[in-house]
């Protein structure tokens, strides 16, 4: 089975491995809910996914549950994948 490889600005990505090859060289590894959060979002591309869709499952919690969970997962996602993470270019909200 071929990995799934994501082209982005800063480099490619290995969403298999959870590894992006970053266009200077380094390496930067995912964790696996960063992993998680990232292919659910390329499987929804160009799509509208709602705040509590991710919140139950991709990150497992309750319907009901109050949380930043969503919001502090993004934000360091963004910072590992965007070139500019405060304008973000692959992850939009």
């Amino acid at each position: 089975m071929r990995p799934m490889m994501v082209p982005l600005a800063t480099g490619q990505l290995d969403l298999d491995a959870g590894v992006l090859a970053r266009t200077d060289g380094s390496e930067v590894a995912l964790t696996a809910q960063e992993r998680d959060l990232l292919r659910f979002l390329i499987e929804r591309q160009n799509r509208d996914v709602p705040r509590e869709t991710l919140l139950t499952d991709v990150l497992g919690y309750a319907p009901t549950a109050l949380s930043r969970a969503v919001d502090d997962a993004v934000h360091r996602l963004r910072a590992k994948v965007e070139r500019v993470p405060e304008r973000p270019f692959h992850l939009v909200s």
